[in-house]
């Protein structure tokens, strides 16, 4: 039974087609004895959240409702939610492209090696990239452009560049006072003889 106070009442246990449908379009308030469950304008736009549309759920509860019967005022909450569902969209984005050269952006734009990028003109002056900033940043740099970093206020990100740093030399081993053997010099008399007997 639908109801004029924006609720529905099952008694006995639902079947599991209805206990989907009451689920995804209203709130359970009670599931002892008589099930009950509530409408709201959060409950149907969950709904139209979850792909539903407000033609497809009036049809559906009115082929569960008892009698066929769905009471005006539950109809006007379904169509009123579904007629502000959407007005605004939210996409996800990564950061956007702003130049006052609308060339240049379109250029970009059409740039193949930038196609990971997911670019999208929103203005002519602005786009807009799926991914970060600095991935970003880094694509357009690997296709021949020179772009810079803002902050979302608008000042400039300062980079600064990571150096490689020579690694510095190794210290000194320690003197551990050992001695090492020096070889045994010949008698110079001896080594004069050798050589001149060469001679």
């Amino acid at each position: 039974m639908l109801q004029n106070d924006l609720t529905a009442v099952v008694t006995g246990t639902p079947s599991a087609g209805l206990l989907t449908l009451l689920d995804g379009i209203a709130t359970p308030e009670a599931r002892s004895g008589a099930w009950t469950w509530r409408f709201s304008p959060a409950s149907v736009r969950a709904a139209l959240d979850a792909g539903c549309g407000s033609e497809d759920l009036i049809a559906r509860l009115t082929e569960a409702a008892e009698g066929g019967r769905v009471p005006q005022a539950l109809t006007y909450l379904i169509e009123d939610v579904a007629r502000r569902h959407g007005r605004v969209q939210v996409r996800a984005a990564g950061c956007c492209l702003c130049s006052d050269d609308e060339t240049l952006l379109t250029e970009i734009l059409n740039t193949r090696s930038l196609r990971a990028l997911a670019l999208v003109r929103l203005a002519p002056t602005v786009l807009v990239s799926a991914k970060p900033q600095a991935d970003t940043l880094a694509a357009l740099r690997a296709a021949g452009y020179a772009p810079s970093g803002v902050r979302a206020d608008g000042s400039p990100v300062i980079e600064v560049p990571q150096r490689r740093r020579v690694a510095p030399p190794p210290p000194p081993q320690a003197d551990t006072g050992e001695v090492f053997p020096m070889p045994a010099l010949e008698d110079p008399a001896t080594m004069a003889r050798k050589l001149l007997g060469h001679r």
